[in-house]
């Protein structure tokens, strides 16, 4: 038996290889945009405890602005008021562990 030549309608036509480059390249993009979201929606559960505010009042923020403002002035004691229970002073100075 000798197989004859499939007739034009069957035989799908495929598209020329930039065609087919540009649909991959098409695909690789939204697949990455669509991981993009979702990697930036976890970032922001996860840096926010749940809660979706990016923008509030940190419970323990004063003691790193202060703390950073000490550092560029040179020494490692910040204000007082800056830190709750967790300062301790040495020579009038106060300072907390990290």
């Amino acid at each position: 038996m000798t197989e004859s030549a499939p007739s034009p309608e069957t035989v799908p036509e495929t598209p020329p290889p930039r065609e087919r480059v540009a649909r991959s390249v098409q695909t690789i993009g939204r697949a990455l945009l669509a991981a993009k979201v979702v990697a930036a929606v976890a970032f922001v559960i996860i840096i926010t405890y749940g809660h979706g505010v990016l923008f509030r009042a940190e419970t323990f923020g004063g003691f790193y602005d202060a703390q950073a403002k000490a550092l560029l002035h040179g020494h490692f004691d910040v204000d007082p008021h800056a830190l709750s229970l967790e300062g301790f002073v040495v020579g009038g100075r106060t300072y907390e562990y990290f």
